[in-house]
């Protein structure tokens, strides 16, 4: 297969992450929409780059998010990417 360059910080443009893994075609076939569902998420970092608050307000993030533990809030840190809050994009 040849390799594809993911987009990246695409934000409301496009959550690729939703069709790779096959998410699209699950949901669409069932009808389903997950509104209302708690999910849990194991990640190394959510918040350190201090911009999930962008993610709320543009609608890619949920308001009611619950961190139990992150990396220190201080902007950059070692090779953190927020991968957690990426991965906890919805769909806009």
């Amino acid at each position: 297969m040849p390799y594809i360059h993911p987009i990246l910080n695409a934000g409301t443009v496009l959550t690729q992450g939703d069709s790779a893994q096959g998410s699209d075609v699950v949901r669409n076939g069932w009808g389903l929409k997950g509104a209302g569902l708690k999910i849990g998420i194991l990640s190394d970092s959510y918040n350190n780059l201090l911009k999930a608050q962008d993610d709320v307000s543009t609608g890619n993030l949920p308001a009611d998010v619950i961190v139990l533990k992150d990396y220190p809030s201080s902007g950059i840190f070692f090779n953190q990417t927020d991968e957690g809050r990426a991965m906890a994009q919805t769909r806009p």
